[in-house]
């Protein structure tokens, strides 16, 4: 029976992504990398979100730069600034069963909306360890 070197099977397992399935605010499914930076003390997992590796799903390469998501049983937040700080995007979620409730200030005036909580399946990244 032939064998296959590890240095191969290390090759092809390295270039499978983990995945994971995150509620991002305003966001339609796109290549994101998201890395475990901790949970705080009332159950709140925080996210950093980066651009994600194309696959054969996405030939868009999605947002630049880093956001920040924090997750938590009943609330989420997102926040955004763009390499060069042109703006930044804010929104505050909470969660009631399907539905996300979320404020934003956009070019200086409070909104608020109604989405559904869909998740996006993302490529996990790192995760912090303690």
């Amino acid at each position: 029976m032939p064998s296959v070197p590890l240095a191969v099977l290390a090759l092809f397992m390295g270039s499978a992504f983990a995945q994971t399935s995150l509620y991002i605010p305003g966001f339609d499914p796109q290549p994101i990398s998201a890395d475990n930076l901790g949970v705080d003390a009332q159950g709140r997992t925080t996210w950093a979100l980066h651009q994600g590796a194309l696959t054969g799903t996405f030939d868009d390469s999605g947002f630049v730069g880093t956001a920040t998501l924090v997750e938590g049983p009943n609330d989420v937040s997102f926040t955004y600034v763009p390499p060069g700080g042109e703006f930044t995007v804010g929104r505050e979620c909470s969660l009631s069963g399907v539905l996300a409730i979320c404020s934003a200030t956009i070019s200086g005036e409070a909104i608020t909306e109604t989405e559904t909580a869909s998740l996006i399946e993302v490529q996990a990244g790192t995760t912090k360890r303690n």
